[in-house]
């Protein structure tokens, strides 16, 4: 049998992956020169650009003013928001602020199920879509979630007609919203005036805040307290000693842990 070499295939014409205004582009040249991954990094722009559309219509679908939807559609993404911060303010500050623009969250949908503590998926997808939306501006909205998150979960392939109970950090996160969802802050935070670094070994931890650099040793029950844990808290003995230089202000945090970043 003679061998013969294989052909490379044909990558076909140049495409450009779907994606929103001011989302960048990956182009897929067809030529010997193509990146290897080319194909993958195609697919993984398109769908990056399908999830930021589907979160970008959430807040849209928000709004009450039919004009203020379509002013909002046109306002392009950036690297770090879903919507460019300065035309995104100047547009909401225009129609008249925040609740004005957008339709208040149902309240009656929270204490439904605080009477009745148990819960069917629909209701559960329909209540953590609304609080997803609410926490961009509620403060401290996304951390009095996660509860009801990893219920919808854990529920997520069962019948929807099916109740179920409401564990007790469920109705925490529901009590919570109950007496905070009147609450508001500033869509976009301002510009940070205040810098920190942190970094934490077995032995000590490091820290610089703004020109300034700090230092301290584990004690010996710290020692032994998982690496996550030690960078958290390096973070927190810097805020806690400096607390009143940064009460109200803006602080920047950087450190090389995701599970601290996240």
């Amino acid at each position: 049998m003679e061998a013969r070499p294989i052909q490379p295939m044909d990558p076909g014409p140049r495409k450009f992956c779907p994606a929103p205004p001011g989302v960048p582009l990956v182009l897929h040249a067809a030529d010997k020169t193509a990146h290897p991954h080319a194909p993958t990094l195609q697919i993984i722009c398109g769908h990056r650009a399908e999830i930021l559309q589907m979160r970008r219509d959430c807040v849209t679908k928000q709004a009450k003013d039919p004009l203020m939807k379509a002013s909002l559609k046109k306002i392009p993404p950036t690297c770090t928001n879903l919507f460019n911060a300065e035309k995104f303010t100047a547009a909401v500050e225009k129609a008249g602020g925040v609740r004005k623009c957008f339709w208040p969250l149902k309240k009656a949908k929270i204490d439904h199920l605080l009477w009745k503590e148990r819960t069917t998926l629909r209701e559960l997808q329909s209540l953590v879509g609304l609080l997803n939306f609410a926490s961009f501006t509620v403060p401290k909205g996304r951390l009095n979630f996660r509860a009801l998150l990893s219920l919808l979960n854990k529920i997520l392939m069962s019948d929807h007609r099916i109740l179920h109970n409401l564990p007790h950090a469920a109705i925490e996160n529901l009590i919570w919203w109950r007496q905070n969802y009147q609450q508001s802050s500033a869509i976009h935070m301002p510009p940070p005036l205040h810098f920190l670094t942190t970094d934490a070994s077995d032995i000590a931890w490091g820290a610089r805040l703004d020109n300034l650099s700090l230092s301290g040793l584990w004690s010996e029950a710290e020692k032994d307290l998982h690496c996550n844990q030690k960078e958290m808290i390096a973070i927190l003995r810097v805020l806690e000693d400096h607390c009143q230089l940064l009460r109200h202000k803006t602080v920047l945090i950087q450190s090389d842990n995701k599970s601290v970043v996240a």
